[in-house]
């Protein structure tokens, strides 16, 4: 440890433990400020010397009369690149206006640390005069970009920004598209999606599994499920992933109130082997469940489960607490017995743990694992 370090603890040890603290958090904040007379850093230690230590004990004693306090709240405004966005903002501009050059890595901090549209509309505006300065901007621009558009949840600004590529500077890759289109699948935009991926295939880039199935999801909530098939179909090179686009047409016509549409769609997927046994059974009783048909699910569940020759398939822990839910508050009491007797089946069957465990086991369908 140096000389000038052993003195600067000496005096933080000579003060009080509420004095100490607050010269102590001086000291953390001035590390940050290589200018400030007698600081300096070896390694990851503050070196002080005693006069800069008693300006800092002096600070803290005359805190208003100094304006200590408004020092350390612009301090607080201020994230790990030690000045606030706007100051960065108007250093960038300002050098590239006079000179045409700033670092291209404080272009990527600016979008970094957007947090609002005006944050994006500034962004911006530094951006267009990057493009026209002599600076080149990293590979990680695009992305940076379009994380801060989604950030703010501006996707279709993101969208903009892909679009006019060459004024802004921005030429994405296959991620970036990837993406953006998540983001836009995230606000629900799936005419975006739609729109990002022919803007993909017009810059001649090869649309991997994850854009289909992005592409997949977008078409089928637009109501396009023969689209949406076929765009299934592409994700083949990664057969789970195959599986859940084609699990998500199915659920997104659930959701739309298209039952028998699905119901009709799970059978024909797994007669055509595009579906296996267990996605096809959890996929079975989450639409007859939601189409309120619980006798009909009650009596899929007893078909596949009750019987020594489908041992392989598992039960659909996922939608069975729904179906029990829903039929304890259904006022059909054929259906009620229904449910008894499976319960019991179920049990002889090994397929549910006893009453005892049951609810420690499977508290919530929330808590419960996914078989898909």
């Amino acid at each position: 440890m140096s000389t000038l370090f052993r003195s600067a603890c000496s005096c933080l040890a000579s003060l009080s433990g509420a004095e100490a603290g607050a010269t102590a958090r001086v000291f953390q904040r001035l590390r940050y400020n290589r200018s400030f007379s007698g600081v300096s850093m070896q390694g990851t230690q503050i070196v002080a010397s005693q006069r800069v230590c008693g300006r800092c004990y002096s600070y803290f004693l005359n805190r208003k009369a100094t304006g200590v306090e408004q020092w350390e709240k612009k301090e607080q405004e201020k994230n790990e690149y030690g000045v606030s966005f706007e100051s960065l903002c108007q250093m960038s501009i300002h050098n590239l206006k006079i000179y045409r050059f700033t670092r291209s890595s404080n272009i990527n901090k600016i979008f970094d640390r957007v947090g609002t549209t005006e944050d994006l509309a500034m962004a911006e505006t530094v951006l267009k005069r990057f493009r026209h300065g002599l600076s080149k901007p990293r590979p990680s621009l695009p992305l940076a970009v379009i994380r801060a558009c989604s950030r703010v949840g501006k996707p279709r600004r993101g969208l903009h920004f892909v679009r006019n590529k060459v004024d802004y500077g921005v030429f994405p890759t296959l991620r970036v598209y990837n993406v953006l289109m998540d983001s836009l699948l995230e606000r629900s935009d799936a005419k975006g999606v739609i729109a990002a991926y022919n803007q993909l295939l017009s810059d001649e880039l090869q649309p991997n599994p994850v854009t289909y199935y992005l592409a997949t999801v977008a078409h089928a909530k637009l109501g396009e499920t023969e689209q949406a098939l076929a765009f299934s179909q592409l994700c083949a090179p990664e057969p789970k992933l195959a599986t859940v686009a084609r699990s998500a047409v199915i659920k997104i016509l659930v959701e739309q109130k298209q039952t028998e549409k699905a119901l009709e769609l799970t059978h024909q997927l797994l007669k055509e082997g595009f579906l296996p046994a267990q996605t096809a059974l959890n996929l079975r009783v989450h639409v007859q469940v939601a189409a309120g048909d619980y006798a009909g699910a009650i009596t899929t569940l007893e078909a596949e489960l009750c019987s020594h020759g489908n041992q392989e398939l598992g039960m659909p822990y996922r939608y069975f607490p729904r179906l029990q839910q829903a039929v304890q508050e259904s006022t059909d009491e054929e259906v009620k017995e229904k449910m008894k007797v499976l319960v019991e089946k179920l049990h002889s069957f090994g397929r549910l743990p006893s009453d005892s465990k049951q609810k420690q086991e499977y508290p919530s369908m929330e808590q419960s694992p996914s078989m898909e």
